[in-house]
């Protein structure tokens, strides 16, 4: 199971479903291509993308949701240029 969380801020409430669809298009790329590794590794691999206020709140509720036996997590960061 993968879940990439969209964050939300009072701020961006009235743009975010603009951004939502934005970010939902990159991130259905990198989804295939893991899909695909995972099929061809055969492992069970669901992808979910949620925009969420709490990211952390977003994340335990899925877990309990899917009845994740474990969690990984990482984070990138986008470096200023």
């Amino acid at each position: 199971m993968v879940l990439h969380v969209i964050p939300v801020d009072s701020e961006m409430v009235m743009e975010i479903h603009a951004v939502s669809e934005v970010l939902r298009e990159e991130i259905s790329g990198q989804s295939d291509k893991l899909l695909a590794m995972a099929k061809d590794a055969d492992v069970a691999c669901k992808v979910f993308v949620e925009e969420a206020y709490q990211s952390d709140k977003a994340i335990v509720e899925l877990a309990h949701r899917e009845k994740a036996d474990i969690l990984v997590m990482g984070r990138h960061s986008r470096a200023a240029s």
